[in-house]
Formats: structure tokens, C-alpha cells, sequence
């Protein structure tokens, strides 16, 4: 009965080295492929969007305030990403900045 205890430990003592090792090399995978991942769910995002826009647009939405709909959304939902990123980075608005963002507002 004695081996047989000792040949368990050894073998779980190996499947925990193993289950270390897998994750680990998870953890490798996943950080060497995080551009992948993400050019992947940004696919998937946009081809969402493209059907929910086409069930929209096909029951009779005026394609105006779709458009509008979407630009709203976009700015509600990058917002707090930008507010909690950029705190503590004001920059004085020149004459000359105040100046691009007119013709940048004018010309679209």
C-alpha cells in the first residue's frame, strides 16, 4: 500500500507540474498573440454592427439619424476612457490651436 501511495503522489506531483506549465505557456500565448485577439474582436464588432445597420435601415430608419445614432453612441461609450486616461494632461489652448479646431470643425 505504501508504493501505491507514493507512485499517486508522484504522479499528482507531476500533473501539478504540468498544470503550471500549461499555464504559463497560456499566459505566454495569449500575451505574444494579443494583437490577433484584438484585430479579431474588432472584426466581429464591425460585422455586428453591419447587420444590426441593415435590419435598421431595412425597416425604414432615415439613414441621417442612423448615422447620427451611432456617432452619439461612440462618443458616450469613448468618453470615460478618455476622461480617465488623459486626466492631468491639460494643455493651454493657443490662438493657433483654437484656430485648427475651427477649420477641422468647418471642413469636416
Amino acid at each position: 500500500m505504501w508504493a501505491k501511495g507514493k507512485k499517486r503522489e508522484r504522479i499528482g506531483g507531476l500533473g501539478r507540474a504540468m498544470e503550471a506549465k500549461s499555464k504559463t505557456s497560456f499566459k505566454g500565448w495569449f500575451i505574444s498573440s494579443q494583437a490577433l485577439l484584438s484585430m479579431f474582436l474588432v472584426q466581429v464588432f464591425l460585422a455586428g454592427m453591419q447587420i444590426l445597420s441593415r435590419v435598421i435601415l431595412v425597416q425604414g430608419t432615415f439613414i441621417f439619424a442612423l448615422i447620427a445614432d451611432r456617432l452619439i453612441v461612440a462618443a458616450i461609450c469613448v468618453a470615460p476612457f478618455a476622461l480617465y486616461f488623459e486626466r492631468g494632461r491639460t494643455k493651454k489652448f493657443t490662438w493657433k490651436v483654437w484656430f485648427w479646431l475651427f477649420v477641422n470643425a468647418l471642413l469636416g
